[in-house]
């Protein structure tokens, strides 16, 4: 049921885009989000388990115990990210391409 609504937002999203008309994928937080992604990816499952692993050790968990915690473990996972990617990712990145400002061809 959610794949085909998904779809759907990401034409419509694209699609705008491509008219000129800035959806809210375009969005500068969004962009950023998408800038972040990999360090997200990279961060998110070690914060989680250690929380849950370490913090919230023997709580019972439902839906109303766990929003909290969800909550906070996705605003510390793209803190994490964020600062992974600032700190390590883009100075690589600089590293890799010899010096050179991305997105410029030689």
């Amino acid at each position: 049921v959610l794949i085909p609504a998904i779809l759907v937002i990401i034409v419509v999203s694209a699609s705008r885009d491509l008219g000129g008309i800035r959806s809210w994928l375009g969005s500068r937080p969004m962009v950023y989000l998408g800038e972040i992604s990999f360090c997200f990816y990279l961060v998110h499952d070690p914060i989680l388990r250690l929380l849950v692993d370490g913090v919230w050790r023997g709580v019972k968990w439902n839906v109303a115990t766990g929003v909290v915690p969800a909550v906070a473990g996705l605003l510390i996972s793209v803190s994490a990210a964020a600062l992974l990617h600032h700190a390590v990712e883009r100075p690589g990145q600089r590293l890799l391409a010899g010096g050179r400002r991305q997105g410029t061809a030689t």
